[in-house]
């Protein structure tokens, strides 16, 4: 999960492709991520903005 936070960040992807060996597995959004996020009570609230950083592009 670390690693597709930090490639969402740090490459200004909206979405990641997940394979496995050569075949696609599926698509992972930004929005998936935030949304399994939200699950976690006790998550700080300032973390759940830690994929807008630096971003200048609007989400549905």
């Amino acid at each position: 999960m670390e690693t597709v936070i930090d490639m969402f960040r740090k490459l200004g992807l909206r979405q990641v492709l997940v394979t496995h060996n050569g075949r696609l597995l599926g698509i992972i959004t930004k929005k998936d991520i935030l949304l399994h996020l939200k699950e976690f009570e006790d998550l700080d609230p300032e973390s759940l903005n830690i994929l807008y950083l630096n971003s200048n592009h609007c989400y549905d």
